[in-house]
């Protein structure tokens, strides 16, 4: 693991530890990290200078399964989803397991999880997803499906998520945020779920979001100020 100057490029710390499948996570001034591929993950504090490996290591978690996707840090907690459907939750100040609860029939471990404002967690794709409530309890907020499942992550602009399936691009958002489209290829469930499969480019670009698409299995990410996705 290893800490850079972002104006500049110097590299201020450097840890020993594994890691080639996911990102590292960061939040109240610690960086969590793992390998992805299986085996225990480390929390490190980011005030050091040079090798920090003997100096500030808050604690190194247990053994776990393979994870592609990337841990995510909200509050005073670290969320870790593995690849056989099951999120932990450690405490973040010492490593403590909070909960380990099974997701079933989730559609996808790949996509890195999001979360809001207000602590929602979303384990989100074009497939099967969760949203679930951060905090040391397990509290599932809500289960959607999509049929469409791949394993991109999700991406968040203009208060909206966009989700890249097999088939369709989805967008979704509240019902009154959410785009609408005037042609027939628009789908929606609920007032809450909109799918825009035809013609996407055409269709997002009316809704005053910018796509640049190279191919329906790629990842996506999106720009926060400017509204732009791109995929």
């Amino acid at each position: 693991i290893q800490s850079f100057d972002p104006s500049g490029g110097k590299r201020l710390w450097w840890c020993k530890g594994e890691g080639d499948a996911s990102s590292a996570a960061f939040g109240s001034g610690i960086v969590y990290a793992d390998n992805g591929r299986g085996g225990k993950g480390l929390a490190v504090a980011v005030d050091g200078k040079n090798h920090v490996t003997k100096t500030h290591v808050k604690w190194i978690g247990p053994r776990i399964g393979e994870s592609i996707g990337s841990p995510i840090i909200v509050g005073k907690y670290v969320y870790r989803l593995t690849n056989n459907r099951r999120v932990r939750c450690w405490a973040l100040k010492d490593g403590k397991e909070a909960y380990s609860e099974k997701l079933e029939d989730l559609s996808t471990t790949w996509a890195s999880p999001v979360t809001d404002a207000d602590g929602r967690i979303y384990l989100a794709s074009a497939g099967k997803s969760y949203v679930i409530q951060s905090g040391p309890k397990f509290k599932i907020l809500g289960v959607n499906d999509l049929g469409d499942s791949n394993h991109p992550s999700p991406a968040i602009a203009d208060g909206k998520l966009f989700l890249v399936g097999m088939k369709n691009v989805y967008c979704i958002a509240a019902a009154s945020a959410a785009a609408k489209p005037k042609t027939a290829a628009s789908k929606q469930s609920g007032g809450k779920w909109t799918c825009i499969s035809d013609g996407v480019l055409a269709k997002l670009a009316k809704s005053g979001v910018k796509i640049a698409w190279p191919g329906k299995t790629a990842g996506i990410s999106a720009d926060r100020t400017t509204g732009e996705v791109y995929m």
